[in-house]
């Protein structure tokens, strides 16, 4: 009886250690990934804007005075008695006449305003876009249309008085006037825009000596879209 209770317990205990050597022959090994996914992105923004600005100087002078612009008003950010003083050799009392401005109007858009205007006089705005994307892009269109005025607005534009140019530039923090802003190469639709590029678009307007331009109003609308490069048809 004792043999045999003995040998219960032999057998149970070479079990039992089959049982834990077959543990230790199952080897494992794990290894962990942890990835993220980023998707890029299309992003052209109106970061300068710029105008011009006519003041009659009493009596009988003028001061016109081309630089930038409030991004919120349009109003110039330049200090124009300080400016008029310097030209004129002192304090002048003055009016503001006529302007041409632009300014921020909401996400993607831009306000343009030709107020007053009258003949012999280059009325300049500029508006500075940086483009903030992650994917190079092509300028897939640029286009205007004249919602009101046509029959003065366009005739302008066939006689070269009315007339924008696009080019790359720079940064435009480091330039104390617009125009001193380089020109390095026209923009045409199918130009390629990388991340950090500044593009500069000046819109002129010259009005002629003739009556007929006398009490005009009109209103333009004008468009520029990006396309990744790889899409451009």
């Amino acid at each position: 009886m004792k043999t045999a209770r003995i040998g219960a317990i032999f057998l149970v205990a070479i079990m039992a250690l089959a049982g834990i050597g077959a543990g230790y022959a199952a080897w494992t090994d794990t290894i962990y990934i942890k990835g993220t996914v980023n998707t890029g992105t299309v992003d052209l923004n109106a970061v300068a804007y710029s105008g011009t600005w006519v003041y009659k100087v009493y009596p009988h002078d003028i001061f016109i005075w081309h630089g930038w612009a409030d991004p919120d008003t349009g109003d110039p950010i330049d200090d124009i008695d300080l400016l008029i003083s310097e030209k004129f050799d002192g304090p002048k009392d003055y009016d503001l006449i006529a302007y041409a401005t632009a300014y921020k109007a909401g996400n993607d858009k831009v306000k343009v305003e030709w107020d007053n205007l009258f003949p012999s006089i280059d009325f300049i705005v500029d508006i500075v876009f940086h483009y903030d994307g992650s994917i190079p892009v092509r300028i897939d269109k640029i286009s205007y249309t004249i919602i009101r005025g046509e029959n003065w607005i366009n005739p302008l534009i066939g006689s070269g008085d009315v007339w924008a140019h696009a080019y790359m530039t720079d940064d435009p923090i480091q330039y104390i006037k617009p125009d001193l802003m380089p020109d390095d190469g026209t923009v045409y639709e199918g130009t390629q825009l990388h991340y950090c590029d500044f593009v500069k678009l000046d819109v002129h307007a010259h009005i002629p000596q003739d009556p007929f331009y006398m009490g005009k109003s009109g209103k333009v609308e004008a468009t520029i879209s990006v396309i990744q490069w790889n899409e451009y048809q």
